[in-house]
């Protein structure tokens, strides 16, 4: 029964009823007025049930999405700082300490070197931000990005700004398939923060606050930069190098982008890697697609049998063979 008073219907005949009132009137009074949909006690068990499954089936997915982001985070390490032996396993520092090397960064595979991103760069472009009314573009508009567009979850395309003077509009700066965004310019916790661009939408420009780093493919794999950029090392060196006296939004140099250092394998090992953790990120993903999908279940049919609207009965009977 305590499912009623949250839909969502019944909460705005609450709040009707009780304008004016105090709480204690609204506990005494007017929940004793309130009419609300009462099925036949076996049919509110069956409710129940169902609902209990989503919520089970719901709560269930959530603990594998947080297993995963842990799993996640401990793969990253490994395949970061261990990297794959020919065998395709995960090297042992302990059991194999003759593969490994010391570096300025610690022990690391052999193979291994320590590289600077400025050197695996074929350049960096700037975006620009002209002015734009405050609506994303729709239809055939360009639009500009956001720098919320590049977010710790990805990237997201629906965060931009739409160009409605044509002569603003800068081909040049439009954001392509794998292209690898930084912010130059955001909080304290999301400058210099990175993301993958997944099959964006066409006509979506560069902000001034958002950078795209065009690496050398001979030399480099963008994936592998970018859960490189992950790591708290990375993280640690970009939060040192970004500067301003401002307490919300800090900016971080081309230059000092260019002097991240970090561990960098031979590229074919770079790939294999970046393969890897792409696999664990779909793995989450889909998790959290089939997340979505059951909360939309749910509210679906709290909307269709706490309103009887749809009746438990009818659904047993369509599902009678």
């Amino acid at each position: 029964m305590s499912r009623i008073y949250r839909h969502h219907a019944i909460q705005t005949r609450i709040a009707r009823l009780a304008v004016g009132t105090t709480m204690a009137n609204l506990n005494t009074g007017i929940l004793a007025r309130l009419e609300i949909p009462s099925p036949p006690l076996p049919e509110q068990r069956q409710i129940a049930a169902i609902l209990d499954t989503l919520d089970d089936a719901i709560r269930k997915t959530e603990q594998i999405i947080a297993k995963l982001k842990q799993v996640k985070q401990g793969l990253l390490h490994d395949l970061l700082t261990r990297g794959i032996d020919d065998n395709g396993e995960l090297r042992d520092p302990e059991r194999h300490s003759e593969q490994f090397k010391a570096s300025a960064l610690g022990r690391i595979p052999k193979a291994w070197e320590v590289s600077s991103l400025g050197r695996l760069l074929l350049r960096i472009e700037a975006g620009s931000s002209p002015n734009c009314p405050d609506r994303p573009a729709h239809g055939d508009e360009w639009g500009v990005l956001k720098v919320s567009a590049v977010r710790p979850t990805g990237f997201e395309p629906s965060e931009n700004k739409a160009i409605v003077t044509p002569s603003l509009i800068d081909p040049s700066c439009e954001v392509r398939d794998g292209d690898l965004l930084i912010t130059r310019a955001n909080t304290y916790e999301l400058v210099g923060l990175t993301c993958l661009v997944d099959r964006p939408p066409p006509r979506l420009m560069l902000c001034d606050k958002t950078l795209r780093l065009v690496l050398d493919s001979r030399k480099a794999d963008a994936r592998f930069v970018f859960f490189t950029s992950q790591t708290p090392p990375l993280r640690a060196q970009i939060e040192t190098h970004a500067t301003g006296s401002s307490g919300s939004m800090k900016n971080i140099g081309q230059s000092a982008i260019r002097a991240l250092t970090f561990q960098l394998p031979p590229l074919t090992e770079q790939v294999e890697v970046a393969s890897r953790l792409c696999a664990a990120d779909a793995r989450a993903e889909a998790e959290r697609r089939s997340l979505g999908q059951l909360a939309m279940l749910k509210a679906g049919l709290m909307e269709d049998l706490l309103t009887g609207r749809i009746r438990v009965t009818s659904l047993l009977e369509h599902a009678s063979p």
